[in-house]
């Protein structure tokens, strides 16, 4: 393995961790607070990165907390969409059944 492709990792795993994070954070602060008590900077602050960063990551505090981030909207498949209906509708999911999407 070359230097370059031992630097292209490395931020790789950085990327993975930090998304990591962000989506835990929301999802802890949206269990604790519920979806209208959690923002942007607290999940931001918890995962310990800045507002833009998070913005880098997710369009949304709901895409945070459904793991959504832009490629991945298009690979969700016809069964997935009454979970994200229910997820969206308020109604709770379990934290289990977020990480399941």
């Amino acid at each position: 393995m070359n230097v370059a492709s031992q630097v292209i990792d490395l931020r790789e795993r950085k990327k993975v961790a930090t998304r990591a994070a962000l989506r835990r954070a929301a999802l802890d602060l949206v269990l604790v607070h519920g979806p209208e008590g959690a923002t942007v900077d607290e999940i931001a602050a918890a995962a310990g990165v800045s507002r833009r960063t998070f913005f880098n990551y997710y369009a949304s505090k709901e895409d945070a907390v459904l793991g959504i981030t832009p490629p991945q909207i298009l690979n969700y498949s016809a069964s997935t969409v009454p979970i994200l209906q229910l997820a969206l509708s308020g109604k709770g999911l379990s934290e289990q059944q977020l990480f399941d999407l």
